[in-house]
């Protein structure tokens, strides 16, 4: 199966605060964009159906994590509450 991330478009807030969702985060391509995305400051909630990756890095403590298929799940509940 291929697997596909979609990142979602940044939308800059009143306080030009940067948000960012990435579809996929917890595989490798989601990982590596997760973690360049909060290098930057850029607020970033994951959306995979594993949630948090087993894998214990800093970096991902600067990350929502939320587990949630997005072929069947409500997304939009899913994500209530995050960053």
């Amino acid at each position: 199966m291929i697997k596909h991330v979609l990142l979602a478009a940044f939308a800059a807030t009143t306080t030009t605060a940067l948000k960012a969702t990435v579809f996929g985060g917890s595989g490798n391509i989601g990982k590596a964009a997760c973690k360049t995305l909060a290098a930057k400051g850029v607020a970033v909630t994951s959306v995979s159906r594993s949630g948090r990756p087993a894998d214990a890095e800093p970096w991902m403590d600067k990350v929502d994590w939320v587990a949630a298929d997005a072929a069947n799940d409500n997304i939009a509940a899913a994500l209530d509450g995050a960053g």
